[in-house]
């Protein structure tokens, strides 16, 4: 799935099982927003494997998603990125889920994010918020790298379980 020229959020409702390559939305300020009770699973080996080059992006409902890049990050967002109510992997030789405006889990989200090369939960000025029993396990392998990391900000967990490991 590739967006470029629209002006409104990208909504995609899942429904059942769905297997695609990548999703990268590129109109200036165009955010992602995923939705709905059912599976999306990609594996890029070229790029990450979601991407919003200007705006947020918005995973809930229940969603299930997989996202591996081979040579990128898993999920990344020029804006925020917001898990709620539902399960994400993001892998990647990248940062395996990098927001630079912030990054939010809550309402019992289930997030693995894992990088072979940067960090494994990544913001560049923005602040991680993990909440309402969340639980997240963020894991570097690469030298000198961190599970979660946010130059810009804070990291403020609450009433969730975390585990972050690094290299």
């Amino acid at each position: 799935i590739f967006m470029d020229n629209q002006d409104e959020t990208l909504t995609i409702e899942l429904n059942g099982r769905n297997v695609i390559p990548y999703i990268n939305v590129s109109s200036h300020k165009l955010g992602l927003r995923i939705t709905g009770n059912g599976s999306l699973e990609m594996e890029n080996k070229d790029s990450n494997a979601i991407i919003s080059n200007n705006g947020d992006i918005e995973i809930s409902g229940g969603a299930t998603i997989t996202a591996i890049s081979d040579t990128d990050c898993g999920i990344f967002a020029l804006g925020s990125i917001k898990i709620s109510n539902s399960t994400v992997t993001a892998k990647g030789k990248g940062e395996g889920l990098r927001g630079d405006a912030g990054i939010v889990i809550d309402d019992g989200s289930r997030v693995d994010a894992g990088s072979t090369g940067k960090c494994a939960l990544y913001t560049l000025w923005g602040n991680v918020e993990i909440s309402g029993g969340a639980s997240v396990i963020a894991s570097s392998t690469a030298n000198e790298t961190n599970g979660i990391y946010t130059p810009g900000g804070n990291i403020t967990i609450s009433g969730s379980k975390v585990t972050a490991v690094s290299y």
